[in-house]
């Protein structure tokens, strides 16, 4: 069965996408939006105040380091007021219809993975119970794989304010040895590489940064795109409505069906 998810954005960062093929994921450790990493901390901070912060964000910080992950937000709401009015620049952006399955035969050299978006504080709750005692008893360094599933209830766990949103992440981890190969055919970009990884710790993969210095890796999306939604605002002009037909599926939504 396909597995179609929807990811809303605005027309700047559409044009950088379709002009490229490239969607851009940002490294787990830099990932910006403090509901996203840290509700789950907060709420097993209040289940128990012995649990020490500077342990827990230290620990978590080793772990996604010994294992670099790279996250792309989408949902599974299609042509939803919500997400047009906070992500879809109120109808002036665009929503990219992606086919999951095609995601993940893209990019052969690393692995997908799907976290579906947890809202349920009592479900929550109940998964930090089982873990919290692995985080308290650890005096030095906390186990490995109770810090995995620590971090995986940091990206799966969200403030229910959120739920409107049905998201779901697509989470790339990537294999170290196909940068060695790629970084080796230039001795330049690999020395950068070498040094960019050395002060900032988050492995070996060569990565850009965003306007906020956020590390992030170029994922090629353009054979999982199957369409375009355009919001009713969105401006054409006919050129770039040729070049958009000619590469993409694309349909424009109506007022009548921008508020479906």
């Amino acid at each position: 069965m396909e597995n179609v998810l929807y990811h809303y954005t605005n027309s700047q960062a559409l044009t950088n996408i379709l002009n490229t093929g490239l969607l851009r994921a940002t490294h787990a450790r830099y990932f910006a939006d403090a509901s996203d990493c840290r509700h789950a901390i907060e709420v097993a901070r209040q289940l128990e105040p012995k649990l020490k912060s500077y342990k827990i964000f230290n620990s978590l910080e080793n772990c996604i380091i010994n294992n670099p992950r790279y996250v792309i937000s989408l949902s599974k709401n299609e042509n939803d007021p919500y997400l047009w009015d906070n992500y879809g620049q109120k109808g002036h952006g665009a929503c990219i219809v992606i086919d999951s399955n095609k995601l993940r035969e893209l990019k052969p050299n690393g692995i997908w993975d799907e976290i579906i978006c947890c809202y349920d504080q009592d479900y929550q709750v109940a998964q930090l119970k089982e873990i919290i005692p692995n985080l308290i008893n650890c005096d030095s360094s906390i186990e490995f794989s109770s810090m995995n599933k620590f971090w995986e209830l940091c990206m799966t766990s969200k403030d229910i304010q959120y739920a409107k949103e049905s998201e779901i992440r697509k989470i790339f981890t990537p294999q170290k040895q196909q940068y060695i190969d790629n970084c080796s055919k230039n001795e330049q970009i690999s020395d950068e590489v070498e040094i960019f990884n050395r002060d900032l710790n988050i492995g070996i993969e060569p990565h850009y940064f965003d306007e906020k210095m956020r590390p992030f890796m170029n994922l090629q999306i353009k054979d999982a795109i199957k369409e375009v939604m355009f919001g009713q605002h969105f401006k054409f002009t006919l050129p770039y409505l040729r070049f958009l037909e000619s590469q993409y599926t694309i349909r424009q939504l109506g007022a009548d069906k921008y508020y479906s």
